[in-house]
């Protein structure tokens, strides 16, 4: 063991001297921070690295190349004044790491693209060249003790990644306004900030007096669960993305518009601010579901672009077509921002409506007995009888309908269907029809189908009530309670209107439909109490905008 860890360290030491020695040996005997403080026509830089207390690490052990810019190439003030203000932070972010790499760097024979302290990429110029980005290099590869100074004639700009450019918007605003209250995207998103350190790339010097490894340069690994978890990765520097950024106003009054959406039941959750909590994330995922664009997925914009939430068994929703004409999805577009890993698009308004991408239509397809409803309150077994059938048609949703029919001579059937995933807004609801001839049996005589609809909901106390519907409908075409379809031809029927207390979605459904055949025994010659479902269709009621096609 003793000659394996003697090993060890003489390969770590390897190592080590490959990335930390000084080849050309020392220019300036000194620490790199000591060189800088030498230099008169340094001195903002330095004054810079005092105020924030980033000269210790200049003048620690770590080996780091700082890339220091002269004198009167960038405004010190705003940046003491963002200290001040106690965003020390930040101007270590921004503006100290965007000129620090790790590891002696020297201007040597070819061109390197190398990633700064911040995660930014930089252009780093041949000898011969002497640039470094846009800059000059006015003095090079000064080796000191603890690492490289390159002298610039300019100040390197900050090029913001995707997420920290809604986070700027969001720091302008409130700037300009002084509200920090108002739902934004940024806000949202923090919350779900879960960075975690990467020991492997940060810098240590030992341990405390309790043992705890003390780090002098912490590298961090950004992640943020909310954005992951539609996959998009804003934070990535590596990453390709395009983003819809709307107005501060904008957002909020889509956020505001969705709350009233996700009215969560209470046996969700019997807390009342956990049902709040639910209630603001829902309103939040969904006004930013559709904003983000993974631009390495999106070959063929000029067709058509989907957004990271898509899902390919939701395939109408997510996706815009012809995004780039003049009436496409970026034609709202006031601002268009280059970012280091993408573009933003400002907006003063969101360029999609809530039917685009969160108010649905619910289809539920009769044939899939899971959503039939057991319990002998809501379906009558003893007197309906069920038969799946299948059926490879267009004009038959989902392939397939259930056949549904008396058990007896002189029985109404008795049957209800869950209805899963409905917010709490207002639907159109139909029933899908078939005739008897998709029985193809010479032996039943063809007649349409009779039949009422009630409709049950959970109440207050979680419960689905087991004696009394919650809603009875009527047929808009008459009034009375009895529906019927065509003898003849596949038919969408339109039970009504309702508007739902409450909102199940990705949760257990809360709402029954349920449906009884009824055919007094004078109109036994007109109607059949069987009945043969396709499916069943909530579409969101739109009042100023024309419905779906039921038959899609």
């Amino acid at each position: 063991m003793a000659v394996a860890g003697l090993l060890a360290f003489a390969s770590c030491s390897d190592t080590w001297e490959e990335h930390y020695d000084t080849a050309a040996g020392l220019t300036y005997s000194g620490s790199t921070m000591g060189y800088i403080l030498s230099q008169p026509n340094l001195s903002d830089f330095a004054e810079i690295l005092k105020a924030t207390g980033y000269d210790k690490e200049l003048n620690a052990s770590q080996v780091l190349t700082i890339l220091v810019p002269e004198n009167g190439t960038f405004d010190k003030q705003s940046y003491l004044d963002l200290i001040s203000a106690g965003k020390k932070q930040q101007v270590i972010d921004r503006f100290i790491k965007n000129h620090v790499l790790r590891y002696n760097i020297s201007l040597g024979a070819e061109k390197q693209s190398l990633a700064l302290l911040n995660e930014k990429r930089v252009e780093i110029g041949s000898l011969a060249d002497k640039t470094i980005d846009k800059a000059n290099v006015i003095a090079s590869n000064i080796a000191c003790k603890n690492g490289v100074i390159q002298v610039l004639d300019n100040s390197l700009p900050y090029a913001a990644n995707l997420f920290e450019q809604i986070e700027f918007e969001y720091e302008e605003y409130v700037a300009r306004t002084g509200e920090e209250k108002v739902p934004s995207l940024y806000k949202f998103l923090k919350t779900f900030d879960a960075d975690s350190l990467d020991e492997s790339r940060s810098v240590s010097r030992g341990n405390d007096a309790d043992g705890n490894t003390v780090y002098v340069d912490s590298v961090m690994i950004r992640y943020n669960r909310a954005l992951a978890n539609m996959g998009a990765y804003l934070y990535r520097e590596d990453s390709l993305y395009w983003a819809i950024l709307p107005s501060m106003d904008a957002y909020a009054e889509r956020y505001n518009q969705l709350k009233s959406y996700f009215n969560y039941n209470i046996s969700l959750n019997s807390d009342e601010h956990v049902r709040d909590s639910i209630q603001d994330y829902m309103a939040n995922y969904y006004t930013m579901s559709d904003l983000f664009f993974n631009m390495n997925m999106n070959q063929h914009v000029e067709d058509s672009i989907f957004a990271t939430s898509y899902n390919r068994l939701d395939w109408q929703y997510n996706v815009f077509y012809k995004p780039l004409e003049s009436d496409g999805l970026f034609s709202k577009t006031t601002q268009e921002i280059e970012c280091s890993n993408g573009k933003v698009f400002k907006m003063e308004e969101l360029p999609y409506t809530i039917y685009n991408n969160v108010f649905k239509k619910i289809t539920v397809e009769a044939e899939y007995s899971f959503y039939l409803e057991t319990g002998s309150n809501w379906t009558n077994s003893s007197r309906t009888l069920f038969s799946t059938r299948s059926f490879n048609s267009d004009d038959v949703s989902g392939s397939g309908f259930m056949d549904v029919r008396p058990a007896g001579s002189s029985a109404n059937t008795l049957f209800s269907y869950q209805i899963p995933n409905n917010l709490s807004g207002t639907y159109d609801i139909y029933v899908k029809m078939l005739p008897l001839t998709y029985l193809q049996d010479e032996s039943v005589k063809i007649l349409p189908s009779q039949f009422r609809v009630s409709l049950y909901e959970r109440g207050d106390d979680g419960k689905i009530p087991e004696n009394r519907a919650t809603y009875t409908f009527r047929n808009p075409k008459d009034d009375s309670r009895n529906y019927s379809n065509s003898a003849t031809e596949i038919d969408s029927v339109l039970i009504g209107s309702y508007t739902f207390k409450n909102c199940y979605l990705d949760t257990t459904p809360g709402v029954l439909l349920q449906f009884e055949s009824y055919v007094p025994s004078n109109a036994r010659d007109t109607y059949t109490r069987e009945m043969l479902i396709d499916c069943i269709i909530l579409v969101p009621h739109q009042e100023d905008e024309e419905t779906e096609e039921t038959n899609d």
